[in-house]
């Protein structure tokens, strides 16, 4: 009994520090300033067509619209780095879009869930940045359950 539990709580338990790693790495990010974070969260999941789980992260942020340019430029090929399980730091891009963008981007429902989410608690302009690890970028060499 002591074994079976083992097999499923050893994967559940390295899928998770993997996106606790990717959401400290993310917190802490600098941002442009006379922005404000209006909505947050993150999910551990299957968002591919694999066996593994991927981790996402989604934050929306709010800007003044005389900014865009500016803002833009800031996240331009922003990355953080992590130790992956095949030795290497392996980097993530940090995604950025406008709100406009990211609704013609993604056709994921929960993607779509989140952005309404956003747009509830936004009083004007905001963009998404998005991060991410999946099975190939950082899994660990097993499975975990709640992903196949």
């Amino acid at each position: 009994m002591i074994f079976l539990s083992m097999c499923v709580l050893i994967p559940i338990a390295g899928t998770e520090m993997e996106g606790w790693k990717l959401e400290r790495k993310y917190q802490r990010i600098d941002h442009p300033q006379h922005t404000q974070r209006i909505f947050i969260t993150h999910k551990m999941a299957n968002f591919s067509n694999g066996d593994e789980c991927d981790f996402r992260y989604f934050e929306a942020r709010s800007y003044k619209i005389e900014d865009k340019e500016k803002i833009a430029a800031f996240y331009q090929g922003l990355k953080v780095s992590l130790h992956g399980y095949n030795g290497h730091i392996d980097p993530v891009l940090i995604g950025f879009y406008f709100s406009e963008e990211y609704e013609r981007f993604t056709p994921n429902p929960l993607g779509q869930k989140w952005l309404a989410k956003a747009r509830r608690k936004a009083s004007g302009p905001f963009y998404i940045l998005t991060a991410g690890i999946g099975g190939s970028d950082n899994a660990p060499p097993w499975v975990d359950w709640r992903c196949v």
